[in-house]
């Protein structure tokens, strides 16, 4: 298996988080006011979370995350999302 290197991605919402990159990965940390959200109730989706966007190639993939989310306010969360280029 090829191991994906993090200088071919792309950070997307740049503004919306900090970003730190070292030999052992990156740490993504969101500014306040920023959510992944949609609505049940059919309101429209709030999406401005600040993540990295890059291509895979062909294969099996296998990725490891720690989140470590720091909870101060009511609604707060941490998470790892992947999502297909259908989905982005």
């Amino acid at each position: 298996m090829d191991q994906w290197q993090l200088k071919t991605g792309e950070f997307i919402r740049e503004r919306n988080g900090r970003f730190a990159v070292d030999g052992h990965g990156c740490s993504i940390a969101a500014v306040a006011g920023t959510d992944l959200f949609h609505d049940p109730a059919g309101a429209p989706p709030v999406d401005n979370a600040p993540g990295i966007r890059f291509g895979l190639g062909r294969g099996p993939v296998l990725f490891s995350a720690l989140v470590k989310p720091q909870f101060s306010k009511t609604f707060d969360a941490g998470t790892f999302t992947v999502r297909t280029a259908a989905g982005a």
